[in-house]
């Protein structure tokens, strides 16, 4: 969200602040979870990332799932300092907004966004704060392990506070991570996965 939204972005702060304790009861990652998230790698990819960046990663539930590599520690970044507060496993945890990320230019290796980005307000503006941080030749994957429709239909139904976090079609992906100076590797929409995976040239 941006300068312009502050109260929105309290609201869903509060929101997930509320939430945070049933969520981490309720959204344990499964094994097909992981099977997605491991799909979406490159061989070898998290042994040559440098820093890892779970955004809008809650109480951090990749941690426990990605294969564990000192060449690429993980920091899960979240707006809510209660879903942050709920993650069992240590490491960095920062609380602050996705559209002005604390990080310097060119310093993160691999950025992953798992079942978050409709809850971002202004959805180009954080593809082009990833690019920003990414370093040469990183990638950005946005996944969910279902279609964009039914992830739709899903915020629809929920509470007034996400009835409109949605995912936009894949040509906006393209168009924005074109537009970012990122490169769109992969496009998919089906019934068992949304996955956008962009990559930072190196040159």
């Amino acid at each position: 969200m941006n300068g312009k939204s502050g109260s929105a972005l309290r609201e869903k702060m509060e929101f997930f602040d509320r939430l945070a304790p049933e969520w981490r009861r309720n959204n344990r990652l499964t094994l097909r979870d992981r099977e997605l998230l491991l799909s979406s790698l490159l061989p070898g990819e998290l042994d040559r990332s440098g820093p890892v960046l779970d955004l809008g990663g809650g109480p951090g539930r990749l941690a426990g799932l990605l294969p564990r590599s000192p060449a690429s520690p993980l920091v899960v970044f979240d707006l809510s300092h209660r879903m942050l507060a709920e993650s069992p496993v240590p490491g960095r945890r920062i609380q602050g907004d996705a559209h002005r990320l604390p990080f310097r230019d060119r310093t993160i290796g691999l950025i992953f966004c798992f079942c978050a980005f409709p809850h971002f307000e202004g959805q180009e503006e954080v593809i082009r704060e990833c690019a920003r941080t990414l370093r040469p030749g990183g990638g950005l994957i946005i996944l969910h392990g279902c279609s964009r429709e039914e992830i739709n239909r899903f915020h629809s139904a929920r509470d007034p506070v996400i009835a409109g976090d949605h995912l936009p079609p894949l040509e906006y992906f393209r168009r924005w991570g074109e537009s970012a100076g990122m490169i769109p590797e992969r496009l998919e929409d089906g019934r068992e996965r949304f996955l956008v995976r962009y990559r930072k040239p190196v040159f």
